[in-house]
């Protein structure tokens, strides 16, 4: 199931095969997907997180991270859904 990841600090799970407008509505605007290595799935996100200012999420940054093996130098902001493999691909 999606876990919506949030700059709380807290982590949640999130019903089944969320629609675009739940997942909107959870990261607050419109979304973009942050691919993780090796398909193991990705983090959907606030498209314009950055540009308005939204707070840190630290728990998704250090997942992301961990999973690039700290290669990546990037920030998530913003309240975040992680989906696995599979939820990715029922969402294409």
């Amino acid at each position: 199931m999606p876990r919506l990841y949030k700059t709380t600090g807290s982590i949640t799970q999130m019903k089944e095969n969320p629609s675009l407008q739940e997942m909107q509505e959870a990261v607050g605007g419109d979304i973009e997907i942050i691919h993780l290595p090796q398909s193991k799935g990705a983090f959907v996100v606030n498209s314009n997180g950055k540009h308005i200012g939204l707070a840190k999420n630290r728990n998704a940054t250090v997942v992301v991270k961990r999973m690039y093996d700290d290669k990546w130098d990037d920030t998530i902001v913003g309240n975040a859904i992680m989906l696995n493999a599979h939820e990715l691909r029922q969402m294409e």
